[in-house]
């Protein structure tokens, strides 16, 4: 049987971690984060075959970059590549 999963929440804002911190990363509230088991059917459901991702355009698909002044004279998008055309 697989181990359950921890989350943290914060007593404050809602706001969960994975791991325990001192501090809530959504409203930084000092030791306001308890213990609790994930939900296992909510982490279940968001997997890259979920119906939330079926509508992202597949690779194959995308061809140029529309935005202004983003692509090269190849028509590749320049904005997160480095000097080398790296992708960042």
């Amino acid at each position: 049987m697989a181990k359950e999963k921890t989350i943290y929440t914060c007593t404050e804002c809602g706001g969960i971690s994975p791991k325990w911190l001192g501090k809530c990363p959504a409203c930084n509230a000092w030791n306001t984060l308890i213990e609790s088991v994930a939900d296992s059917a909510a982490s279940a459901s968001k997997n890259r075959y979920s119906p939330q991702f079926q509508s992202l355009a597949k690779a194959c698909e995308v061809t140029r970059c529309s935005a202004p002044g983003c692509s090269t004279a190849d028509g590749a998008c320049a904005v997160n590549t480095d000097l080398h055309g790296h992708l960042l």
